[in-house]
């Protein structure tokens, strides 16, 4: 075998060696390229107050009232505490909302609230401060004007969520913001009356 063939032999395999290599880049870019992941859009947690009916409540019965004032239901809340917690099945969370207050349900059947289900928050503490955050109230947190809320956790049926109540008076008024922590609480600061 002659120096010119050995050279040649050798151009052949490094070109082979080489289109080789360069096969192989590709095909490990290839499988190794990771898929763009797709935005994820901020979630919309804003519930537009000015946007709602301030109209108070109907006069019929049964009748929310926040700290004694008659107020009509005009959006809730519901989280479940823990980024991995769930909301229950609709049945479930009837009872669970009916154990917050008792008589919502058929407050919520009568006044027709926007309904929202939020993700799982890690903060029981934070989802108050969230909650007045995203459903903001005119004026000085709501002093003056005929909104109201209250938000923080519950525990029902041995579970604890989360929920944010908007409420409307239909006229100007005192009341405000209250942050509450527990089932005790909640009943200090809203009532269903029957009669």
């Amino acid at each position: 075998m002659g120096s010119v063939q050995f050279i040649l032999m050798l151009a052949v395999f490094a070109i082979g060696a080489t289109l080789l290599l360069v096969s192989l880049a590709v095909l490990l870019f290839i499988l190794w390229r990771r898929p763009a992941q797709p935005e994820s859009k901020p979630l919309d947690l804003i519930i537009d107050v000015a946007s709602l009916d301030a109209s108070g409540p109907s006069g019929e019965v049964p009748q929310l009232t926040y700290l004694g004032k008659p107020v009509r239901l005009a959006a809730i809340v519901v989280a479940p505490v823990g980024r991995s917690g769930t909301i229950p099945e609709a049945d479930r969370l009837l009872d669970a909302v009916d154990q917050l207050i008792p008589g919502l349900v058929d407050v919520i059947s009568i006044d027709h609230p926007v309904v929202k289900f939020w993700p799982g928050q890690l903060s029981t503490h934070g989802f108050a401060h969230v909650f007045f955050r995203n459903v903001k109230l005119p004026g000085e947190r709501g002093i003056g004007s005929p909104w109201s809320s209250v938000a923080g956790k519950f525990k029902a049926g041995g579970q604890q969520y989360l929920a944010g109540l908007l409420c409307s008076a239909g006229q100007p008024n005192d009341l405000s913001e209250v942050a509450v922590d527990d089932n005790e609480q909640w009943a200090r600061v809203l009532e269903v009356r029957r009669s």
